[in-house]
């Protein structure tokens, strides 16, 4: 408002994915709205949270419980932002390139496997390919759903038990993730949903990529939080399961029987 922004302005988001979610949320609101694009500056960010065209804030103790889905003009990608990152918040964009390699297939989590090291050492070529690539997975998914009613529930993957992880601890959202992808996997497998080599493949990627596996925080108050997630609905929750790479369903899970499974 003090800049006199009208309905012909623009406004571009440049850092994170919380400054990409603020400045589409924002721009989704003012005057009812105005164009917007981002120039994602963190992995995390150029990887998922700048595309798809969800855009919001977290409120209380609930994550992104206010937003909406309105897709950006733009994003634009410079690479060498990623030499600027910390290592704790490189290696945070890690967890959502595995889970778009996961939901994309063998090949994709070869190529994780095959180029760690240059990966790691933030070889510009394969990063370029590496955020094409995964840009890709989740354009074709959410191009499939934008609004979320089936196939692009998917993208939650780790998310649900992820999220409540990350209100209740000191964790990054990508180390959350991940240990909420390791602990679906668990799940699945303990509901004979998966052989135990879909776990495996899920360890080995977080490993690789220095991501956790535990947060060390007991079933009650990551229940408490799954009570104020959006994908909550008649005591039920809809849990992404991986099946294998390339292929996960949805369970309407009720939330009794998440809490058992969690212990």
């Amino acid at each position: 408002m003090d800049s006199g922004i009208d309905r012909k302005g623009s406004i571009i988001g440049i850092g994170g994915g919380v400054v990409c979610d603020i400045t589409g949320f924002a721009a989704s609101i003012y005057l009812r709205g105005v164009s917007f694009g981002f120039l994602p500056s963190t992995l995390l960010a150029m990887c998922d949270a700048a595309i798809g065209g969800k855009n919001g804030v977290n409120f209380q103790s609930a994550k992104n419980v206010i937003g909406v889905i309105n897709q950006p003009q733009f994003i634009g990608y410079h690479y060498p932002f990623l030499d600027t990152l910390p290592q704790e918040e490189y290696t945070n964009g890690m967890a959502e390139v595995i889970k778009h390699a996961f939901l994309d297939g063998l090949k994709f989590i070869d190529y994780l496997k095959e180029n760690y090291v240059l990966i790691k050492s933030r070889d510009m070529l394969v990063l370029e390919k590496m955020i094409t690539w995964s840009h890709q997975v989740k354009s074709k998914i959410v191009e499939k759903d934008e609004m979320e009613q089936g196939e692009r529930k998917k993208l939650n993957l780790g998310h649900t038990l992820g999220h409540a992880i990350e209100v209740n601890s000191n964790l990054s959202h990508g180390q959350s993730v991940s240990i909420g992808m390791h602990m679906a996997a668990k799940i699945a497998h303990q509901k004979k949903l998966c052989a135990i080599e879909t776990c495996r493949i899920i360890e080995e990627l977080c490993k690789l990529f220095d991501l956790p596996l535990d947060s060390g925080i007991s079933s009650k108050p990551i229940m408490d939080s799954i009570v104020y997630d959006k994908k909550r609905k008649s005591g039920e929750i809809d849990f992404v399961i991986p099946i294998a790479p390339g292929k996960v369903e949805i369970l309407a899970i009720p939330l009794e029987e998440l809490e058992d499974l969690i212990k």
